[in-house]
């Protein structure tokens, strides 16, 4: 790999992006930014170590940038990314170039002076040894905690029993991913970087958002700060950023939990801002509950927004509230937030949400900050119940729900959320589990004319399975194309058949045979017919897949039996046996138009959860190739927010095993025939959408899905012509991106990896509440 080497030379501190030069002595004083002299103008992209040959350490992990020669010749910086790790007893800094580079620059610290540093070598390095390095670091630090070399050992025999050498092989590879992917996340990102960056970005939306919006037409908006013997500090960190607020219209009420004279004082002491502070102290300690609902009631304003006492909210979040609730008018609005450690130095995780899904709250409910509630909503939903110690927010949110017409997401980091042991949720998990699944089934109860549903715990904690009944007089049509390789089609016809008697819904198989002509599979056919076990379709003309499910659905629509489609690749096992049930309960929320659920690759890797649309600039599947079980194997893995385990809307869902209404596939007119072989289905799910149909994932049904092995595959796009037709179609889609994902999501990575800044274009997602009924 390519190296160079590099000498720091100071530029002026006014520099805006031209090059005059400064001494180094006058870098020293004012902290000035350097520049790396001696780096080639078409300096490739990838990874770099970035290392000061003296050996002195070069602290610039959080200010290196790379100056990027636009198509108009004119340059911009670009804040890389960049950790300092220490690989085998040597620290460097890595960061990832982007292309186009044409200087690499950074703030030194204003105790260092760049003439001390010496010479400083930029090496380009392999990414596949740089990833094995550090899996090797990490499982040497693995091995000297004691149980962990058996730890280990027990894994990889289990492996080993699962799936022979291959699966060996596949838990080897996977632990190099897991090791390097940990080293990003051990690094996190540090909080006041991230919240500068972060705020800029923030501001420039608000100034867009209140662009045409008067200052007498915004809602007025009142926070509400339930006290409780916070660390001083902590609480002097809130008092500052409500301080810092770019909106000073409006009012902060602090409902101190029983006299604290201490903290009280803080409050009343604290300096800066103009917005209008209140105090309430109650006679004795009642808790969160009664504290805030004290606050609620003395409220003056349109929406209230619950802070707790010990977090950090950005300046623009009662700007942006208030202009969002202006814009949309809706009764709730929430935005994203980044949990943070105890002590507000790192960012352990960003929450990067999708617009309001109801389905995904009651399996895994993931909004916890910022949420603004119209006051008059949370007084008809009778506000917080008092009388529960855990679970109190879900049962309020899920109250204020009920009362709401609309609901709009944010999609801003708003909110640094701190993390700590003394947070109650962490203490008693079995207590939250209870009282959640508690509070979903009061509001199933109250908003729903269901005769009955379930609510169970899910695959992970905090995680839950709502099982609505099933429409009445189901009847399933399971539709499954195939073309020779009849062991293939004999697995999955296996399957289907063992879970038969697992299921209530009765269904028929429907075998579309594509001019089979091998002994074997016209053999196969034979016999499962005379069994009675399936009835045969037969097809014929050049493979399209659209056209070949269209033309079995039409006899099996004359036949008037049938409630439901089931669309299934002939490569699919069933691995759920109540696998029809748990889909097709998914209607009777009323808005849903297709059911997916969680396909996995026969060696263990996610397959489908979910298709996004604008990931790669088309669409692919959520989750794609990351594990199915847990780092231990000993459970499944959640995925991001809970995604892989939850029930949770996405723009589409694959066909490889898709459930919908045999109405609601006639409405829409089936599948499109011009798109022969590629997105078809997801095509099918977005003008499902645009009717108002949802498609939903359901991640507690698994099936292993042997992909394209009946066809063949093929890592080159083996239907350009689907592809540009798909593209074309829904641009405004896969530019805007899918709104079930996050705006800082990775949109070039079907991981789950969360960026720094946003990634798609900022648009308010407001959907309309829509509680689920009976006659679906």
């Amino acid at each position: 790999m390519r190296r160079y080497v590099t000498t720091l030379r100071a530029l002026e501190p006014d520099r805006s992006g031209g090059g005059a030069s400064a001494t180094a002595g006058a870098a020293a004083k004012t902290g000035a930014r350097v520049v790396f002299d001696g780096l080639p103008a078409d300096l490739p992209s990838g990874l770099y170590r970035l290392r000061p040959r003296s050996g002195k350490r070069l602290d610039v992990t959080e200010s290196l940038q790379a100056i990027v020669e636009n198509r108009d010749g004119t340059r911009t910086p670009l804040p890389l990314s960049a950790h300092e790790r220490s690989i085998g007893g040597e620290t460097a800094i890595y960061f990832v170039l982007p292309p186009h580079v044409r200087d690499l620059e950074a703030n030194v610290p204003l105790q260092t002076d760049p003439s001390d540093v010496g010479t400083v070598e930029v090496r380009r390095v392999s990414t596949t040894l740089h990833r094995v390095r550090r899996a090797g670091e990490g499982a040497l630090s693995r091995l000297r905690h004691e149980g962990a070399v058996r730890e280990i050992a027990g894994m990889l025999w289990s492996a080993y029993r699962r799936g022979g050498l291959g699966g060996l092989r596949r838990t080897l590879r996977e632990g190099t991913e897991r090791a390097s992917r940990r080293v990003q996340d051990e690094a996190n990102w540090r909080l006041d970087a991230f919240a500068q960056r972060t705020a800029a970005d923030n501001a420039a939306v608000v100034v867009d958002l209140q662009a045409g919006i008067a200052e007498a037409g915004r809602p007025t908006l009142s926070l509400i700060v339930p006290v409780y013997k916070p660390r001083p500090e902590w609480f002097g960190g809130l008092l500052a950023s409500l301080a810092e607020q770019t909106d000073q219209d409006f009012e902060a009420i602090f409902v101190f939990d029983g006299p604290q004279e201490d903290w009280e004082r803080a409050c009343r002491d604290a300096p800066g801002g103009t917005f209008a502070r209140r105090t309430i102290t109650l006679d004795r300690n009642e808790g969160v509950s009664a504290a805030t609902n004290a606050g609620i009631r003395a409220a003056t304003g349109d929406y209230t927004l619950v802070l707790d006492h010990d977090d950090l909210v950005d300046p623009s979040l009662v700007a942006l509230f208030r202009a969002a609730a202006a814009s949309t008018g809706a009764d709730m609005l929430y935005a994203d937030e980044a949990i943070a450690d105890e002590e507000m130095a790192r960012i352990l995780r960003p929450l990067s949400r999708g617009r309001f899904d109801l389905r995904f709250y009651l399996s895994h409910p993931y909004i916890v900050h910022p949420i603004a509630i119209r006051r008059s909503v949370s007084i008809a939903a009778g506000l917080l119940d008092e009388s529960m110690a855990v679970s109190h927010d879900v049962d309020y949110f899920l109250r204020c729900v009920g009362q709401s017409r609309s609901v709009t997401h944010i999609p801003l980091v708003l909110y640094y959320w701190r993390t700590h042991a003394g947070s109650l949720g962490h203490e008693k998990r079995d207590l939250v589990a209870r009282s959640t699944r508690n509070a979903i089934e009061r509001f199933l109860g109250a908003n729903t004319a269901w005769p009955r549903f379930d609510v169970t715990d899910g695959a992970t904690f905090n995680t839950y399975v709502v099982r609505p009944p099933l429409p009445d007089g189901a009847r399933a049509a399971v539709v499954i194309p195939t073309r020779n390789r009849g062991e293939i089609l004999a697995t999955c016809l296996r399957s289907i058949e063992a879970t038969r008697a697992a299921n209530t819904v009765p269904f028929d198989v429907f075998v579309i045979d594509h001019e089979s002509d091998e002994p074997a599979t016209t053999s196969l056919l034979r016999e499962e017919t005379d069994a009675g076990r399936i009835t045969v379709l037969p097809h014929s003309g050049p493979w399209n897949y659209a056209e070949i499910n269209n033309a079995a659905v039409r006899p099996i629509v004359v036949m008037d039996r049938h409630s439901h489609l089931v669309f299934m690749n002939n490569d699919i096992e069933l691995r759920t046996p109540d696998w029809l049930d748990a889909m097709l309960t998914q209607f009777a929320y009323g808005d849903v138009g297709a059911v997916g659920c969680c396909l996995t690759y026969p060696t263990g890797e996610i397959q489908h959860a979910g298709v996004i649309v604008g990931l790669f600039d088309k669409a692919e599947h959520s989750h794609k190739f990351l594990p199915y079980d847990d780092v231990a194997g000993k459970g499944r893995d959640p995925g991001y927010m809970g995604s892989l385990v939850a029930t949770r809307d996405y723009a589409a869902v694959t066909a490889a095993l898709m459930a919908v209404p045999v109405a609601a596939f006639q409405s829409v007119g089936g599948f499109d025939e011009k798109l022969a072989v590629g997105f078809n289905d997801t095509d099918l799910c977005l003008r499902l959408g645009e009717i108002g149909l949802a498609s939903t994932y359901v991640g507690s049904v698994t099936a292993i899905h042997y992909e394209s092995i009946s066809r063949g595959k093929s890592d080159t796009d083996t239907h350009p012509d689907d592809t540009h037709l798909f593209t074309t179609r829904h641009a405004a889609s896969i530019r805007d991106g899918d709104p079930h994902w996050g705006l800082m999501m990775n949109w070039s990575s079907t991981r789950a990896d969360v960026m720094r800044t946003r990634q798609k274009p900022f648009r308010l997602r407001t959907v309309p509440v829509r509680l689920p009924r009976a006659d679906a």
